[in-house]
């Protein structure tokens, strides 16, 4: 799950509980957060004592929303929502889980390929917090053919995510994937995703325990 984060005064929080897919592969996590000067910085905010804490995990509803790629039915974006992050837009290509997105999130926009993702796609009225997503694993999955960056559906799982991050100027983003990418092909895939991220201005966190990569 590459994870990055954008300093703005504000420290990104979110379950690490979530309902995985029946695989025979741990998850990998990659955590990042973003620049301020060349220096990675991370801010916390003082939660203020005239507001009630919320019933998300204590956390503070936040007014902004968040984005899944590869949506399948909205997993994630269950999650994010639980959490108080409402999905503004999910993108999905297959016709009947779009079909089943509209259906169990109504107030939000359901489109295709993320890789044909605009700046016209989003709300520009709000802050985008977080943009999540699970993309093919087969190039690097042990249940797939392994050919990394050979195979053509890793430039969804290279680009799409931080891609869109950047577009919406997003404090975060999550790249949920199995293990094996950060030893497929010596990890050409994990590295390509970490450069595109530190082109665009996110930087690595260190792993939060033995299921995550950097």
């Amino acid at each position: 799950n590459p994870l990055a984060c954008r300093s703005r005064g504000f420290v990104a929080a979110s379950s690490r509980k979530s309902i995985e897919k029946s695989t025979p592969e741990p998850k990998a996590k990659l955590t990042a957060r973003r620049r301020r000067g060349g220096t990675a910085v991370i801010d916390h905010r003082p939660t203020p004592t005239t507001v009630e804490t919320p019933m998300h995990c204590g956390m503070l509803p936040l007014s902004g929303g968040m984005i899944e790629v590869c949506g399948g039915l909205g997993t994630l974006s269950s999650a994010y929502q639980f959490h108080g992050l409402d999905p503004e837009v999910i993108y999905e290509t297959a016709q009947f889980k779009q079909r089943i997105l509209r259906d169990l999130f109504p107030t939000s926009k359901i489109l295709g390929d993320a890789n044909a993702a605009t700046a016209k796609d989003f709300n520009h009225e709000r802050p985008i917090w977080h943009v999540a997503g699970g993309p093919e694993c087969a190039a690097v999955s042990n249940g797939g053919k392994m050919l990394g960056l050979d195979d053509e559906r890793t430039h969804t799982t290279v680009n799409a995510i931080p891609t869109i991050a950047a577009l919406v100027n997003a404090f975060s983003f999550t790249i949920e994937n199995v293990a094996a990418i950060s030893s497929t092909k010596n990890a050409e895939v994990l590295i390509a995703i970490r450069s595109l991220s530190n082109k665009l201005g996110y930087v690595s966190s260190p792993a939060c325990d033995l299921a995550e990569v950097e």
